[in-house]
């Protein structure tokens, strides 16, 4: 009687956690259940937050729920993302950023960081690739990436290019340092001042975001010669890449992706990790995504935390050559 009594009571209290929902989460059963917020540390206006609000709108319908888009600007993103890694890890706060600047640029950027990119996110999603393009003035009778390295050998450092910006820098540094060339970084407020220098023909060339770059070239305001990366871009196919153009051991280009504090459910990082994916798969996305100068970069979690590790190791090494101080 009593061994019956127990084997009773076993099969209610199971019965029980299966009606329950026992097995499957109940925090993932009900997420989402509330609005959801995507932290930028960039400005309204600027190209993460184009971006951002883009994935923000896609994210509505998939949800099912209000995806809302908040700008805690400031410190090259640390503001944003200090936000993102202090929030409750419940899915309802999480970050997009460009993870060559905030996640693996910025930790040999600045002597103290508010968080750890390593242990204080749970990666959900690579998003995209964004190019970036070696361009000259049209008036240049430069026509070609090696005929740059020899315009820049024959000059020396009197020649020079804009920066505006840590990857700017990085950038001018390594193509210095594999061409063997010497020209002078010259510093500049923003990319439009680089250019309008440059058609001024106070310097010899600029390296800058296939999104600005692509509309002047179109216009004729700009001679560009290769994009970045080692390889050809399909955001602009007609250009060489770097490998091709002459330039081997150059390829660099800019990437985002989307975080949720650390220790989130990974049945919550795996939902929305699905809706980016479906995202990135949908035809008006890709055509969004190549207007701003941008591929896709589908991933699991998995791949963008390779990916940061090994951006991370990348651009340390970067920034100590080209002698950047930390903040």
């Amino acid at each position: 009687m009593k061994c019956f009594n127990i084997r009773w009571a076993a099969t209610r209290i199971l019965a029980l956690l299966l009606l329950a929902g026992f097995g499957v989460p109940t925090h993932a059963q009900e997420y989402p259940s509330k609005d959801i917020r995507i932290v930028i540390g960039f400005a309204a206006g600027t190209g993460v937050d184009v971006i951002a609000r883009f994935f923000a709108n896609k994210l509505q319908p998939l949800a099912g729920k209000p995806v809302i888009v908040e700008n805690k600007v400031g410190a090259i993103g640390n503001i944003g993302a200090e936000a993102v890694a202090r929030a409750r890890p419940d899915g309802y706060t999480m970050l997009i950023a460009p993870g060559n600047s905030t996640m693996a640029s910025n930790p040999h950027l600045f002597k103290k960081l508010p968080f750890d990119p390593a242990k204080d996110f749970a990666p959900v999603s690579p998003l995209l690739r964004l190019a970036f393009t070696f361009g000259v003035a049209p008036s240049s009778p430069i026509k070609s990436m090696q005929e740059l390295v020899a315009h820049l050998k024959a000059k020396g450092d009197k020649a020079s290019y804009g920066v505006s910006g840590p990857f700017q820098t990085v950038s001018g540094h390594l193509f210095k340092t594999v061409t063997e060339t010497k020209a002078t970084a010259v510093r500049y407020r923003s990319t439009p001042d680089i250019h309008r220098d440059l058609l001024a023909g106070l310097l010899d060339y600029m390296i800058a975001d296939a999104p600005y770059t692509l509309a002047p070239a179109k216009e004729g305001r700009l001679r560009l010669l290769a994009v970045a990366t080692a390889e050809r871009s399909s955001v602009a196919p007609d250009l060489p890449g770097m490998r091709e153009a002459g330039v081997p051991g150059f390829d660099l280009s800019s990437w985002f992706g989307a975080w949720l504090p650390a220790n989130t459910p990974p049945e919550i990082v795996a939902k929305v990790n699905k809706w980016y994916g479906t995202i990135l798969s949908q035809e008006d996305s890709k055509a969004f995504i190549k207007s701003i100068g941008a591929e896709p970069f589908p991933g699991s979690p998995e791949v963008l935390r390779a990916h940061t590790v090994s951006e991370t190791a990348k651009w340390g090494k970067l920034i100590r050559d080209a002698g950047l101080p930390q903040q």
